[in-house]
């Protein structure tokens, strides 16, 4: 899987000290193995085919865009994919999963309580042993062979003082941490309102063995945590693209833009600095709030 890297930089009418702001759009790697779901399921595919597994198996939410995008690398790669999804009930209509079905995968409901025991070892092997000889890829599909992918990001961005990225399931985050210069400044913006950064995101930085001095963290604070929306946030993506171009999704991008024009605006960034933010892609979760809504939300 091969890409160029596309930069559009955005000029802002507020902008006190005159910051320079250029987005990395990774939502225009692939279709549907977009962001970076493209860069976390690069070496784990190859390790995939190595490893001589029947299949793949993995977690997700509802409107997992890891969700979607495994399922369609399974068709695209003719493997086996199951998708454990946090439900009830696997709903067909939901445009994440009818597309993850018609491309194959085996999407299997597990309650909220069992969900939480997916990074726990025993229940890992329980797995193991239900699906034997299937490759098992973490939610988010975070894990050391995503961060070789994602620390692909930004190694030729030298100039840029801050690299600003959502966070998820931190496995981004990691790799463009792993791969910064010394002198730039990581930002990462999470989908959560958690004061502190996660447990799993902490962990997959301390396995890298390198300084976190540089990463400033920065909950969710304007829509009130992780799903949480209202008008305000819908109003400005919309903005957003009819002012340049690029559409944002509701759960990452959106916040966090949101979050950095509004530190720009208020003059946080020193006078001159560089800032390069990186589009994840997720496009595809807008079909579900607007699933969820009966109404179209998005003018892109």
């Amino acid at each position: 899987m091969n890409h160029k890297d596309i930069i559009t930089r955005i000029n802002l009418l507020e902008n006190p000290n005159n910051v320079t702001v250029d987005i990395l759009r990774d939502d225009l790697i692939h279709p549907f193995i977009s962001g970076n779901k493209f860069r976390k399921l690069k070496y784990n595919l190859q390790e995939f085919e190595t490893s001589q597994s029947d299949g793949i198996l993995t977690f997700g939410g509802a409107f997992s865009n890891h969700i979607h995008a495994t399922a369609y690398a399974g068709k695209l790669h003719d493997i086996k994919t199951i998708g454990y999804i946090r439900t009830d009930t696997i709903d067909l209509n939901n445009p994440t999963l009818k597309d993850a079905s018609n491309w194959g995968m085996e999407l299997i409901p597990i309650d909220r309580t069992n969900y939480k025991r997916r990074f726990d070892e025993y229940f890992l092997a329980e797995l193991q042993l239900k699906h034997k000889n299937f490759y098992i890829l973490p939610e988010g599909g975070s894990n050391d062979l995503s961060i070789k992918g994602t620390s692909e990001i930004i190694p030729n961005y030298h100039s840029y003082d801050y690299i600003c990225s959502a966070l998820g399931s931190g496995g981004t985050i990691a790799g463009i941490l792993n791969s910064s210069q010394t002198h730039q400044t990581i930002e990462a913006y999470s989908s959560l309102k958690v004061a502190v950064l996660p447990k799993e995101t902490k962990e997959l930085i301390e396995g890298l063995k390198i300084s976190s001095d540089r990463l400033q963290y920065f909950p969710e604070t304007n829509f009130k945590g992780y799903g949480k929306y209202n008008d305000q946030l819908f109003e400005f993506c919309n903005n957003f693209f009819a002012t340049y171009g690029i559409p944002l999704d509701w759960i990452y991008t959106g916040k966090m833009c949101y979050s950095i024009l509004q530190k720009i605006k208020a003059g946080d960034y020193p006078a001159n600095s560089k800032i390069l933010i990186y589009h994840s892609g997720g496009l595809q979760g807008n079909r579900g709030i607007e699933y969820r809504l009966k109404k179209q939300i998005f003018n892109y």
